[in-house]
């Protein structure tokens, strides 16, 4: 940085110490080359001063050279100026050409000074430029100072300090740019050496020429073009920088073809052109062709070394590779690496200039004319001659315009698969065969736990057929309270080792279950590692139903009190249960009278007062008078009494015995319920005090609407008006904006209207859930509102790489609601469906009649909805963590409103969704035809899954879709 300032210090003395005698201007200045290209390379933080200290430093030279003060100080103003202006185009320049051409292979040398001929496009620009600029300067400022002739000195300094731009920043960035390693032998370096004495030679030669030398004036260019094409872009630039200071010189001290006398200052002026003209056409000859040869030399030595490696590679591929050229008839080999030979069975020599088909067994002309299409060909032959071998031929695709064509194939040896796969389609021909003998269940199940295979013992079993059991999960067939801990064991597998015996239910396709005793094993690949579950199951559900059974009896005869009575109202039968739960032994209470179980006062209750004189036996008629046989029992709470006088609440069942031979007429069963039925009315009152609650919690939610409603009414209006006012002030109602708050007038207006939005979403969501809104009852075309919505929906899909598509059909889809709510439901959906949806995605809308239902269904390829989240899905404010982890805006209303909406239409959304898997959303609306279901209000609807229909459906008819979707749309009908 220092020298560099110092060299524009002396070049500006030493340009204006040789100016011919009388001329304000000087007939060479490298000053302004070098200014500007220590602008274009210092770092930018040093940059910016050089051309203040330009201007400075060449003011002073030119006032050291002999220049006056108000010359010299224009001069450096002049320089600073071109030095600013052409310094950063050449920056700007330099780092776009950087930035397009980072790739290693384009076969430039980095390392080498103006590598690209785009480089010197902008060199010459910026030469011309920054001399006109300064040029314009210097003639201002001669012409109105009156120095001097101004257009005489604007050519002058035009073309002088143009040819110093050309020579000065070559050479700056020669220096700058780190040098590469060392190319070239001893016999290069001896050819720089003679070229360089030779360039010098002609230059002495040419300088004791004199004037009106002719063409020896040229004898240095075809030195200059000779170092072009041999020597590299660096020593040309130091060349045309000696050459250019060399004739400068010498035309300064009058030697050369360029020289004038001094007492002719006009052709002195023409002479300083005409020289730098010369420099300039030197540069412009040599430096764009020596850059062109580097090029080139970097390209060839690429292309070398890439056919070094491509045929190292082809050598030492452990894939068989053929090379194979087009004869016109088939495809002939010309080489082959060692695995192909290896593979083949033969000697290289044995397989070279054969064709292909006389090698393997294929059809040569379909080969050769897939690969002359443009396409691979690919296929598992044999090689002729030995039918029992497999081998994978893949023929890349190819130009075969002309015989002499080359392509190139893989083989891959496929015998040992083959053969292995022989064996194991006899193994498993032999399995399936036990397998479908077998009386037992066999099910054949994936490490994923998708069911593979399942025996006709299976489907006889279960009920389904084996086409409808494979691809489906193992744990799809157990209970719901099974199917975790078994998914868990599956997803563990081999590591979690699954027990070799269990017993498990399985579900029927009738709805039913059978009890199974299962057996669990691996079946193993060679190595041991598990491939596949085999599940053998044995049918004991019979076996089990019958052991339980027995084993409930058992265990109510202990908690359950069992009595049977005779015809004649007295006990026969008195089990354990109601031993326990009376407190008298069967001895004693056998032969007492049944009514004597009962409390007193629950007689009392029941009868009303007992008749006077009543026996048991009569009590006990009237107590079974409405029981008859083969009508089923109906229970009652009836109160007991225990041996020690205190009382119990009993659930009591009376049935009638039909068969006389057992002893029993009544049969009686009880279960102590008493603190049951206490505790139903401690739970009765507290859903009473919960009831209460509840209406008070409502009390608080409409308190909460109405306050919603109120905020909302009043943030709107406020909001009105600075949305007004913003509107005013960008349209320059009040006064032009300037252009720097155009940026923040517009994110006032779009956050203000961000606001109304939401303004209007809470105040339409507290009328929808109050009931306070007004919905329009009229005929609605669902179709006509799609249609009209298409374009109200078009803004959405500026700017955005989506696919989309509208399916109608052709007759009207009619429903009974108020058509702008039903709008704002079709906005909101597709919004969404917009909004989350990745630009290269896709977007559906279709509507169609089914089931006496009016069905609206959006489809997008979107982020979706995680499955855990989707319960929240319809709640005010709720956001999916996916879009909150991505950040995209929203307030998670628009389901909310939608829901409310659907709801009050009398209607129903149904959504399917997975993470990153995109989103369906149906809203399926009564027809104004059919009458709504019971059940089907939109409120009560639970999300469930969407099935997407195939294919189309006849009648209905494809929308276009917006101009502004980037992609091509849909337009399939149905």
């Amino acid at each position: 940085m220092p020298g560099a300032l110092l060299l524009i210090l002396a070049t500006s003395w030493s340009a204006v110490a040789l100016a011919p005698p009388g001329s304000p201007t000087a007939a060479w200045w490298p000053a302004a080359g070098i200014a500007i290209a220590l602008t274009a390379l210092a770092p930018r933080r040093v940059a910016v001063a050089v051309p203040v200290l330009t201007w400075v430093l060449v003011a002073v030279g030119a006032w050291l050279g002999g220049r006056s003060g108000d010359i010299a100080i224009a001069f450096g103003f002049a320089n600073a100026a071109e030095a600013a202006v052409a310094g950063l185009l050449l920056r700007r320049a330099a780092d776009r050409a950087r930035g397009r051409h980072d790739d290693p292979t384009d076969g430039t040398d980095d390392t080498a000074p103006l590598a690209r001929l785009e480089e010197l496009w902008w060199l010459g620009l910026t030469a011309v430029i920054g001399a006109a600029l300064g040029a314009g300067i210097v003639s201002l400022t001669l012409t109105l100072g009156g120095y001097g002739d101004g257009l005489q000195a604007l050519r002058n300094v035009v073309v002088s300090h143009a040819a110093g731009t050309l020579v000065a920043v070559p050479a700056a960035v020669a220096v700058s740019r780190r040098r590469g390693p060392a190319r070239g032998s001893q016999r290069a370096l001896l050819e720089t050496a003679a070229q360089v004495v030779l360039l010098g030679a002609t230059m002495v030669v040419t300088l004791f020429v004199g004037p009106g030398g002719g063409l020896l004036a040229l004898a240095p260019v075809p030195l200059l073009v000779w170092a072009a094409l041999r020597l590299g872009t660096r020593t040309v630039i130091w060349e045309v920088v000696a050459l250019a200071v060399t004739i400068t010189v010498a035309a300064r001290i009058g030697s050369g073809p360029f020289t004038g006398t001094a007492d002719d200052p006009a052709r002195a002026y023409l002479l300083g052109a005409l020289v730098q003209s010369y420099v300039i056409c030197a540069v412009l000859t040599a430096l764009p062709l020596a850059v062109t040869m580097d090029q080139r030399r970097g390209l060839l030595q690429r292309l070398l070394t890439s056919e070094r490696v491509l045929r190292r590679g082809f050598a030492e591929s452990v894939v068989g590779l053929l090379e194979l050229a087009d004869d016109g008839d088939d495809l002939r080999i010309v080489d082959v690496n060692d695995v192909a030979v290896g593979m083949l069975a033969d000697r290289r020599d044995g397989v070279l200039g054969r064709r292909l088909a006389e090698v393997f067994d294929l059809p040569a002309a379909e080969v050769r004319r897939t690969v002359a299409g443009g396409e691979p060909w690919r296929g598992e032959v044999s090689i002729a001659g030995r039918p029992g071998t497999r081998v994978g031929v893949a023929v890349s695709a190819g130009s075969l315009s002309r015989p002499g064509d080359h392509v190139s194939a893989q083989l891959v040896d496929l015998t040992p698969a083959h053969e292995a796969t022989q064996l194991a389609d006899r193994e498993r021909e032999l399995s399936r065969a036990v397998a479908e003998s077998a009386a037992c269940l066999i099910l054949l199940v994936d490490m994923e736990g998708v069911l593979v295979a399942a025996n006709p013992a299976a489907e006889a079993m279960l009920g389904w057929t084996e086409d409808e059991l494979v691809g489906r999960f193992v744990w799809e067939l157990l209970p719901a309270d099974r199917q975790g801990a078994f998914r868990r064991a599956v997803a563990d597998l081999p590591a979690h080792q699954l027990p070799p015996s269990s017993e498990a239910d399985l579900l029927c396709r009738d709805g039913g279950r059978r009890r199974l005793l299962w057996s669990t094993d691996f079946a193993r690949d060679p190595d041991g590692t598990p491939t596949m579950l085999v599940m053998t199951g044995i049918d004991v559900t019979d076996e089990r139903r019958q052991r339980l059974l027995v084993s409930q009896l058992l265990e109510a005869a202990m908690t359950t009190a069992i009595i049977g009575a005779d015809q004649d109202g007295r006990i026969s039968f008195f089990n354990t249960g109601a031993s326990r739960l009376l407190g008298r032994p069967a001895a004693e209470a056998v032969g007492t009278p049944f009514v004597d179980v009962l409390d007193p006062g629950e007689r009392s209750r029941r009868f009303g007062e007992p008749v006077a004189g009543e026996t048991p036996q009569e009590a006990f008629f009237r107590l079974t008078l409405d029981i008859e046989p083969g009508r089923p029992p109906v229970p009652e709470d009836l109160t007991w009494r225990h041996a020690d006088g205190s009382t119990r609440t009993v659930s009591t069942t009376l049935s009638a015995v039909s068969d006389p031979d057992l002893g029993v007429g009544i049969l009686c069963i009880g279960r102590d319920v008493t603190e049951q039925r206490q505790t139903q009315e401690l739970l009765m009152a507290a859903l009473e005090k919960e009831r209460t609650a509840v209406e008070r919690l409502q009390a608080l939610d409409h308190a909460k609407n109405d306050f919603v409603s109120t905020v909302s009414h009043e943030l709107r209006t406020p909001v009105t008006s600075i949305v007004g006012y913003a509107e005013m002030l960008r349209d320059g109602t009040v006064d032009e904006p300037r252009p720097d708050q155009a940026p923040f007038l517009a994110a006032i207006a779009r956050n203000a209207d961000r606001l109304i939005g939401l303004a209007d979403d809470l105040l339409t969501l507290s009328g929808l859930e109050s009931g306070t809104a007004e919905l329009g009852r009229e005929r609605v075309d669902l179709g006509g509102l799609l249609e009209r919505g298409r374009d109200n929906l078009e803004p959405l899909m500026r700017g955005r790489d989506l696919t989309t598509s509208y399916r109608l059909p052709d007759g009207p889809v009619l429903v009974h609601g108020d058509p702008d709510h039903l709008d704002r439901v079709l906005v909101n959906l597709v919004s969404n469906a917009v909004k989350f949806t990745d630009d290269g995605g896709r977007v559906e809308v279709s509507l169609h009649a089914e089931d006496g239902e009016a069905v609206l269904t959006v489809r997008d390829t979107g982020i979706g909805i995680p499955e855990g989240e989707q319960a929240r899905l319809f709640t005010k404010f709720f956001r999916s963590s996916t879009a909150q982890e991505r950040a995209i805006q929203g307030t998670g209303l628009g389901l909310s409103i939608v829901h409310s909406i659907v709801a009050a239409h009398g209607g129903r959304i149904l959504v399917r969704s997975a993470h990153l898997a995109g989103t369906t959303v149906a809203v399926r609306l009564p027809l104004q035809e059919a009458p709504s279901r019971p059940g089907q209000e939109g409120a009560d609807a639970p999300a469930s899954a969407v099935h997407a229909e195939a294919g189309e459906r006849p009648g209905e008819r494809a929308l276009p879709a917006p101009p502004t979707t980037g992609r091509t749309a849909d337009l399939r009908r149905g």
